[in-house]
């Protein structure tokens, strides 16, 4: 990470300098680093929140039961963690948080099951096998239910706003495995191998994290009567509002916006119910956890602020454009067309200027046409690989990243060549 740091800001300076363009780098990497700023405000509420949640479902037990339920296949592809260990629980939490679009619970569950993950290594500052596929999963963008996407399309007059959600499934599974094996084969390599630190195998499942506050539970049969009471009331609410949608003759899309923006309170109140239903001094342990929250935000703002200055230093330079142009011929004869290179490239740095490049191109070009139709894709086929990389390790202060920015990377190129290709297929038909 030293060298990509810095490599990036020599060639952000050479660029600008032959763009006549130098005397503007100081202005934008001073903004970007007030932006990193602001959103590591933003994310102070919404971690410190999430983390209090998350040790009340920890004290219930519910992290260690959702560990044991996928101990098969997470030994299959972290061997190195012990079985039944809370990381996995927390990892879940993470992917399901992910793939339902809970980007504001993703990024909690994550740093969560990052410290998780550091309490097996016995070198601390080395990236673990173990860490750099969650990161690699996490940055391959899986999206069970592109609402977002569709929502944009929609607002652009697109005559089949959800002509993309298939392709994006493929597009979002095809990511999926790639991230899986081309990390799993990188760190079969001699010169990461040789960097490997050595986990810590023994380490108890049940370990708990600090300041843990925990009560028996109150009995097997009022928990299963909790979970039927759980599981009836959010039948209730989905049917009603499906019921309330179909009504107004609303169509799917909007049932499925609503439902995203229904979701977080509904994991959130069904979080402290299970915790108060497991007799769980419900306050008191998600205070504790959110305690965690100010030190989490704290650690991880020096890494977002250098990462977002080089955004800034990158794109007012010139370095996007620069590459866009000198690869543009090159793309076009694979099927992409160069209109979406600067998206392509954007994407690993920053979401929020990929979402708006997208929408862009869907203004421009039409939702219906083929850089529309890519666009819309290619959004789903990767996430921002640099800026998980830096807040994930920079909460456990990881500074020998070994082989997860190769793998990660090499794996957002072939997603995007997996997009191209399905793009194409879908397109044509």
């Amino acid at each position: 990470m030293n060298f990509v740091w810095s490599f990036l800001l020599i060639i952000a300076v050479i660029v600008a300098s032959y763009n006549q363009s130098l005397g503007t780098l100081g202005l934008a990497m001073l903004d970007s680093a007030k932006s990193a700023a602001e959103l590591a405000l933003a994310l102070l509420g919404s971690i410190t929140l999430w983390l209090g949640l998350i040790k009340i479902i920890e004290a219930a037990g519910l992290v260690k039961k959702l560990a044991q339920m996928l101990a098969p296949l997470f030994s299959r592809l972290f061997p190195d963690i012990p079985k039944n260990h809370p990381a996995v629980g927390t990892m879940l939490l993470n992917l399901v948080a992910n793939a339902f679009g809970l980007s504001h619970a993703a990024t909690p569950f994550g740093l969560r099951a990052m410290q998780d993950l550091d309490r097996l290594s016995a070198e601390k500052g080395v990236a673990t096998d173990a860490m750099a596929l969650f990161l690699a999963i996490n940055t391959s963008g899986v999206t069970l239910i592109p609402v977002t996407v569709i929502a944009l399309r929609a607002a652009a007059n697109s005559k089949t706003p959800g002509a993309v959600f298939l392709p994006m499934m493929l597009t979002a599974l095809a990511s999926f495995i790639w991230a899986i094996l081309v990390t799993k084969l990188f760190a079969r390599l001699p010169y990461f191998h040789r960097s490997q630190p050595r986990v810590i195998l023994q380490t108890s499942a049940n370990e708990q994290p600090s300041e843990m506050i925990e009560c028996e539970p109150r009995g097997s049969q009022r928990t299963r009567i909790a979970a039927y009471s759980c599981g009836l009331l959010l039948a209730i609410l989905l049917l009603r509002l499906m019921a309330i949608h179909f009504r107004n003759g609303e169509n799917l899309l909007s049932l499925l916006q609503e439902f995203s923006n229904y979701l977080l309170p509904l994991v959130a109140a069904f979080f402290v119910w299970y915790g108060w239903l497991k007799g769980i001094a419900v306050y008191d342990v998600a205070v504790s956890g959110a305690k965690e929250g100010f030190d989490v935000v704290v650690r991880i703002i020096p890494y977002l602020v250098l990462m977002m200055a080089m955004l800034g230093l990158l794109r007012s330079s010139g370095v996007f454009t620069a590459v866009s142009t000198a690869l543009g011929p090159v793309t076009q004869r694979l099927g992409l067309p160069a209109e979406l290179l600067p998206q392509i490239f954007i994407r690993p740095f920053s979401g929020s200027a990929a979402l708006g490049m997208m929408s862009d191109n869907l203004k421009t070009y039409g939702p219906d046409s083929k850089i529309g139709f890519l666009s819309s894709i290619l959004y789903g086929s990767s996430e921002t690989t640099f800026y998980v990389l830096a807040i994930y390790y920079g909460v456990i202060q990881v500074r020998r990243i070994r082989h997860t920015l190769v793998a990660c990377l090499c794996a957002d190129t072939l997603s995007v060549l997996s997009a191209i290709v399905i793009g194409r297929v879908f397109y044509a038909n």
